[in-house]
Parts: C-alpha cells; sequence; structure tokens
C-alpha cells in the first residue's frame, strides 16, 4: 500500500484514538528517509495541535509556508493545520489563496480535520468552486 504517512488520513486515525506518542514515533522513522515531505510536516503539526501544543503547530506552519513560496503549493497542508488549531479565518483564507493559484490537489471536504469550519457559507463557495458536490 506504500510508504507510512502517504495520505493524511493515517494520522486521523492516530489523532482519534489518543495515540500521539505512538504517532510521533512512527513519524520520526518515516522522516529518515522523507524529511521534507510535505504530508509527515502536517502530520506532525497535526499531532501537535491534537495536544495542545499550540508553538510547536506554528512553528510547522512557518515551515510550510516557507517552502509553499508564491507557488503557494503547500496552501491545503498549511489550510487544514489552521483548522486543526480553530483558527477558521485562516484555514479558509489558505483554501482560498491555493484553489486560486490551482495549487489545492485531491480534496475530501468529510475529512474529520475540517470540523470547524463546513458550517461556513464560505467554505461551501470553495467547495462550489473546486466543483465539489455537496
Amino acid at each position: 500500500m506504500g510508504p507510512p504517512f502517504s495520505s493524511t488520513f493515517e494520522i486521523e486515525i492516530y489523532v482519534q484514538n489518543r495515540l500521539a506518542k505512538e504517532a510521533l514515533a512512527q513519524l520520526e522513522q518515516a522522516k529518515r528517509e522523507r524529511a521534507s515531505d510535505p504530508i509527515l510536516i502536517y502530520s506532525t503539526r497535526r499531532v501537535f495541535a491534537a495536544q495542545g501544543k499550540q508553538a510547536e503547530a506554528v512553528e510547522i506552519i512557518k515551515q510550510l509556508e516557507d517552502m509553499s513560496g508564491s507557488s503557494l503549493s503547500e496552501a491545503q497542508w498549511i489550510a487544514k493545520m489552521y483548522a486543526a488549531l480553530n483558527e477558521k479565518e485562516l484555514a479558509l483564507m489558505w483554501l482560498d489563496r491555493g484553489l486560486s493559484t490551482d495549487a489545492i490537489g485531491a480534496f475530501c471536504k468529510d475529512e474529520p480535520i475540517w470540523d470547524p469550519i463546513p458550517s461556513d457559507p464560505r467554505f461551501h463557495d470553495l467547495l462550489q468552486r473546486m466543483g465539489i458536490p455537496q
């Protein structure tokens, strides 16, 4: 099925089951081969956010913003991070910015990470612009 943490769904299993210590150990092992993989960076931040470690999570967001540059290639990961921190405005802003530069790839509106924002009309507008049925 591929290497560990090749999608963001895997980290959600750890988070939902409150397995932060185990998740971080597995992430560290995966980072030995894929140190700059945005999925691993995002997943690490997701665990930190679930643990309430705001400072660590924000530091990783800054790392992804630097990686993203003007192409906004990491916009979706950044939006997810802000959603996990319950920063709805920033999550929506990054989704909008990413969509405007075609930087949003495969998107699943039902991921638990989006739980803070599905009732916001701006989220529905973004889904419509992505062509995702509601």
